[in-house]
């Protein structure tokens, strides 16, 4: 018996020509989960750490406490992790000596093995960075940040941190890095290590006071300059190279020089002369203008001359005449070799003139006095260096 063939329900209703479509499958809308959401799924799924104390619990044992502390908030008042034996750390302040100590000594293992670069800003990091050493420092290398941590940690570590410590550091602000981290202690002493370096820029405003800081650096031990370049570092090779000229000099070999014959020329020489400070300056030389203000040269770096002004203290020695003290100014000026420095200049400014000095060539300088009295001539002289003369130079008129 031939069974019949049982038609599909599609094919009776299919039209002639027409084309069977697959049924259209929707795939289940999943919602997005908010950031809230999430949030609250990864709480869920947090795990109480080891030695957790349960609120009911803290509620009970802090009760006292918290009705002493009534003025202190909620936050504040709670013992944030718990104190549990075994399984805290014990506070800075309860720590013994000895163990501070150990951690101090850890934290300046290896100082001495490296030289920290510092850029340091009396005024505020500018917004625009500098050229040159502004952006090649590696202070993040330092431990100086553990002094932040607190009080008795910058009392008890910045002694030691300053004593193993090396810095290098910009000339031009030399003065007030050295006043503001490496202060005189409680015996008046200075501590620290510090590497003066020129980026042969001109030194802003007054310059750099060096005669206090020479006097520190031999009257005190603990503090010491390191006026010749150490090996180059990230800092640049150009900055630390010693000039290969004999007659080309920059302000570290004069701050050297003088560092070098301090002994000779901070006694008797010094006081004689009423010296009280001397500043190493910057003569910035514009460059030829033309008419329409444009500098003839496309070089940005300004050229610059070195001047040394000596700050003169009248009252010591205040008996002697204006000669007589110029006589002692330049015996200083050949007792300290800056005799030796072609083309350096020199001022001085008394009650009574202003002197300048110029080095025309190793072992002579020319010297301008010029009176403040009105119709005063101007006096001419040069100096010559001859060590068979009581004061150590020969003198005569240019006039």
């Amino acid at each position: 018996m031939r069974i019949p063939k049982v038609t599909n329900l599609s094919d009776q209703h299919r039209v002639h020509g027409a084309r069977i479509t697959k049924p259209i499958i929707k795939a289940p809308i999943v919602k997005k989960q908010c950031h809230e959401d999430r949030l609250l799924i990864e709480v869920k799924q947090l795990q109480s750490w080891h030695g957790r104390i349960s609120d009911a619990d803290e509620e009970d044992d802090s009760s006292d406490s918290d009705v002493e502390n009534d003025r202190v908030p909620r936050s504040h008042a709670r013992q944030y992790p718990p104190i549990v034996p075994g399984t805290q750390n014990t506070p800075w302040l309860e720590l013994p000596g000895e163990i501070r100590n150990k951690i101090y000594e850890y934290a300046i293992l290896a100082e001495e093995q490296k030289t920290v670069n510092i850029v340091h800003y009396p005024n505020g990091i500018p917004r625009r960075s500098i050229r040159g050493i502004a952006s090649r420092t590696n202070f993040a290398h330092s431990a100086w940040g553990f002094t932040q941590s607190c009080r008795q940690v910058r009392e008890e570590f910045t002694p030691w941190l300053l004593e193993k410590r090396r810095i290098r550091t910009p000339l031009a602000t030399l003065n007030n890095y050295v006043d503001t981290f490496h202060p005189l202690n409680q015996n008046g002493k200075r501590i620290g290590w510090i590497e003066p370096i020129c980026s042969n820029a001109p030194l802003p405003h007054d310059g750099v006071e060096i005669l206090k800081l020479l006097q520190c650096k031999h009257n005190n031990t603990s503090f010491h300059l390191q006026l010749t370049p150490t090996t180059p570092t990230n800092m640049g090779h150009d900055l630390l190279a010693l000039p290969t000229d004999p007659d080309q000099f920059d302000e570290i070999r004069i701050l050297r020089d003088m560092g070098e014959s301090f002994e000779t020329w901070s006694g008797i020489i010094l006081q004689s002369s009423g010296i009280d400070g001397i500043h190493i300056m910057s003569i910035v030389e514009q460059g030829n203008i033309d008419a329409e203000g444009v500098k003839d040269s496309e070089d940005d770096d300004e050229s610059h001359d070195i001047l040394i002004k000596l700050d003169v203290n009248q009252s010591k020695q205040s008996t002697i005449t204006s000669q007589d003290r110029l006589r002692h100014i330049g015996r200083f000026i050949f007792n300290s070799q800056l005799d030796q420095l072609h083309g350096l200049r020199l001022q001085s400014s008394f009650d009574c003139g202003i002197a300048r000095w110029r080095v025309t060539r190793a072992g002579t300088v020319d010297m301008q006095w010029n009176a403040r009295k009105s119709r005063s001539k101007k006096i001419f002289r040069r100096l010559t260096n001859a060590p068979h003369e009581p004061e150590g130079f020969a003198e005569s008129n240019l006039d």
